[in-house]
């Protein structure tokens, strides 16, 4: 089972080891190496800020939970949110990703979104989520395409990636 939980202090040393990862770190929009005064700032920022939240993403072994061995029931495996939240206009942009290989390509994303969609539509009241992926990140097209979010343009040349200019493409979903 998945779950999502809010970020908390705690988690940053495991949240700066995924997103210096080569794999992470070519996907998300910062893409530099990150170090703990770096994750502190995000952390101090993201609990001030009201435009953004961002959920850790677990792993629970039910069976362990159901057998009281709470110790390890919960594996964190991503980071997930909605940022840029606009409260007028009721919407906000999803950030997504998946740290360890081993989770990557299960149809994990598939059921994060949908938490996090629940939080953005039912919880938080949102009525539109977009999404950006640089051209080369095939399974966030693919993901997003799953999830029912509808491609509605791209930005070309829009992001630096691999040693050249590469384009952006933009996904929507309405609620």
């Amino acid at each position: 089972m998945i779950t999502l939980r809010p970020v908390e202090r705690e988690d940053l040393k495991q949240l700066q080891l995924w997103r210096n990862s080569p794999e992470v770190r070519e996907n998300v929009n910062e893409f530099r190496y990150l170090n703990m005064e770096d994750q502190a700032d995000w952390f101090d920022w993201l609990t001030r800020n009201n435009s953004v939240q961002m959920f850790l993403i677990e792993l629970v072994d039910e069976n362990a939970r159901d057998n009281f061995k709470m110790e390890g029931y919960a594996k964190p495996i991503g980071c997930c949110g909605v940022t840029k939240i606009d409260w007028t206009k009721r919407l906000g942009e999803v950030s997504i990703y998946i740290g360890p290989d081993d989770y990557r390509g299960k149809g994990f994303g598939k059921i994060i979104m949908n938490l996090l969609e629940h939080w953005a539509f039912n919880d938080a009241g949102l009525h539109k989520l977009v999404a950006y992926s640089w051209e080369g990140n095939i399974k966030a097209h693919a993901m997003f395409l799953t999830c029912n979010y509808r491609e509605v343009g791209v930005y070309k040349s829009h992001t630096w990636r691999n040693g050249g200019w590469a384009d952006v493409h933009i996904f929507e979903k309405v609620f």
